[in-house]
């Protein structure tokens, strides 16, 4: 009795800062697309990366890149990769000169026709089954934006089930204590035609784009799967 006393005072005080995020009526089928910002010095990693989401368990509908300093690649590697037939719809921009991760991807954005964006780092790896849990979750919960946790280099990816996977709402950005990845989010492309990341060369630019949507959006989900593996040490620390 003690310890319900407890748990219900500290409730009261806000404890508790996450709620369920509340499940769709019926599914909503959605189409999904991926969208990479990459400088020139990242283009290296490009081909792995797009090796990995081909061999998803559900496969994206496109995949969008946008790719700065092109000037510093050889024509014949960036016509190799877009002449590869992946089985999805690839779509190369390419731009001369040093962009930001943040313009760059509200570049990619623009050109994406998936109703959901998955934010995906250049050097970054995806779970296998990242695409498959994102597209569950929003297809079955009302969601606008999603933050999943992360793995180190070297560890292993567990496996999950997606209709386990239970999305937690924090009421506050700030109130969200889980290791939580800022750069590799996704959303409702719709939100981005009214919400864009800084254009700017600092690592924090993710965190204020996460903290303005959760200003100006309530339906916010966190699952505790870890659906990336974070290579920390391949950051450019200007965060081109």
């Amino acid at each position: 009795m003690k310890f319900l006393w407890v748990w219900l005072a500290l409730s009261a005080l806000g404890f508790c800062a996450t709620v369920s995020v509340e499940k769709r009526f019926q599914p909503q089928a959605m189409t999904f697309s991926v969208v990479i910002p990459c400088s020139g010095v990242h283009f290296q990693h490009l081909e792995p990366l797009l090796q990995e989401y081909a061999h998803q368990t559900r496969l994206p509908d496109e995949v969008v890149v946008a790719l700065s300093l092109v000037e510093t690649l050889r024509k014949e590697e960036i016509s190799a990769l877009e002449s590869y037939p992946w089985p999805f719809r690839f779509l190369l921009l390419k731009h001369e000169g040093k962009r930001s991760a943040g313009m760059n991807r509200n570049v990619a954005c623009t050109r994406a026709t998936g109703d959901v964006i998955l934010c995906q780092d250049a050097d970054d790896l995806p779970h296998p089954q990242r695409v498959e849990i994102v597209k569950y979750l929003f297809e079955n919960y009302e969601i606008e934006h999603l933050m999943h946790e992360w793995v180190g280099p070297g560890q292993d990816f567990p496996l999950y089930a997606p209709e386990e996977i239970l999305p937690e709402r924090f009421k506050k950005y700030d109130d969200i204590t889980w290791e939580v990845h800022n750069g590799n989010v996704s959303l409702l492309r719709s939100l981005t035609r009214n919400t864009h990341w800084d254009d700017v060369f600092f690592c924090d630019h993710d965190t204020h784009f996460n903290r303005w949507i959760y200003r100006r959006c309530k339906n916010t989900a966190v699952i505790h799967s870890k659906l990336v593996m974070y290579r920390r040490y391949l950051s450019s620390f200007l965060c081109d």
